[in-house]
């Protein structure tokens, strides 16, 4: 809020100011910083260390911004595609294991995961077309930032903000009372 002086003045001096890119940035900058505020506190709560924490957040805020470069970089291939789904797969169990210390619930999601991507690529392989620089560019903040700015304003992209905000303080919760009863 220390910049909201700045377009007063530019229309002081007699400056065209265009309210709706103004209006859009703010609001976009708003919602963006809430997002990143839960995002951070998840990752806050998530470790004891809050140098762990801080230096995941920002790697974390970063790939959100970067997302869509990295999207454009990569490969768009089939094979490429269900690579990148097997190990986000892998993760996924690595964290379910972690969470709930359950092996045999953590290879159930496995093995069924692992089949339902046999499955569809075998079934609908035109799934995975550019799957990860679709996912990567929905990922992106900066593609929202961008359309807010240019004074687009779209409830898809007020929905994002809000329900990743209202995800990330819902699953910090969550993990705040598991520390609490553990």
């Amino acid at each position: 809020m220390l910049t909201f002086p700045q377009p007063l003045t530019i229309v002081g001096l007699g400056g065209n100011l265009p309210v709706p890119r103004v209006v859009g940035a703010y609001i976009a900058l708003y919602l963006m910083g809430i997002a990143f505020i839960s995002i951070g506190m998840f990752i806050s709560a998530c470790t004891n260390n809050p140098i762990v924490a801080l230096v995941v957040s920002i790697a974390v805020f970063l790939l959100m911004f970067i997302a869509r470069g990295i999207g454009d970089m990569l490969p768009s291939t089939i094979t490429f595609a269900v690579g990148m789904c097997v190990v986000c797969l892998a993760l996924l169990i690595w964290f379910l294991y972690r969470t709930i210390k359950d092996v045999y619930l953590s290879a159930t999601v496995g093995v069924i995961g692992l089949g339902a991507l046999i499955a569809l690529y075998f079934l609908k392989p035109s799934v995975y077309d550019g799957l990860v620089s679709k996912t990567l560019n929905w990922i992106s903040i900066t593609a929202r930032y961008a359309d807010f700015y240019s004074g687009i304003f779209t409830f898809a992209h007020i929905l994002f903000y809000v329900s990743l905000s209202i995800l990330f303080v819902f699953l910090t919760v969550q993990r705040i009372e598991k520390r609490r009863w553990s």
